[in-house]
């Protein structure tokens, strides 16, 4: 988990489409803030690549999870909130999501939709959300796949889900197995 820094992101090492979807969003300040944080995400990936940020090309898999193109034995998931960027690298399907302190409108409605008690704190749901969210990133099925139980059922599939509990927002990361650690 990474602060975004606009001012100083190296921003030159994104493509041409990056830079013009950056100068589509309503707010030029939410603009700026992608684009810096798309420029982390390059710098992070070119590491564990070994290429230069500027060489890292990215595709999509078939259901549309982004991919390193040359890089077939590595995976990776991203997450924005705020001025937070969370990413992922490992050598299977991984996701991560991470969400900024905030106030949930509906904490209720989205715990109904988790499969959760409405009363539940907004903490709590906040959290069943980053780990629900980072599985089904992790398979390739987002958020169109039921969410009631997801947790329990994909743990059954040989997914694992760990929770971020240093990091200064709410964050998981999830991945098949359990043999395997955040660092």
């Amino acid at each position: 988990i990474v602060a975004i820094d606009e001012a100083g992101a190296d921003v030159s090492v994104c493509s041409d489409a990056e830079q013009g979807r950056a100068g589509r969003y309503r707010s030029a300040v939410v603009g700026a803030r992608w684009l810096a944080g798309r420029a982390r995400l390059r710098s992070i990936l070119a590491g564990a690549v070994g290429e230069e940020p500027v060489a890292v090309r990215f595709g999509r898999a078939t259901q549309g999870k982004m991919l390193i193109e040359g890089h077939p034995d590595l995976s990776f998931s991203h997450a924005h909130s705020e001025e937070w960027l969370g990413v992922a690298v490992a050598d299977r399907a991984v996701g991560i999501d991470v969400e900024a302190p905030r106030r949930l409108l509906r904490p209720a409605r989205l715990a109904v939709r988790l499969g959760l008690s409405a009363d539940l704190p907004p903490d709590e749901v906040l959290r069943t959300w980053t780990r629900v969210e980072a599985l089904v990133k992790a398979t390739g099925t987002g958020v169109r796949s039921p969410l009631v139980d997801v947790e329990e059922r994909l743990r059954r599939e040989g997914w694992g889900v760990r929770d971020l509990v240093d990091a200064p927002v709410t964050a998981s990361v999830a991945a098949r197995g359990e043999d395997w650690d955040v660092v």
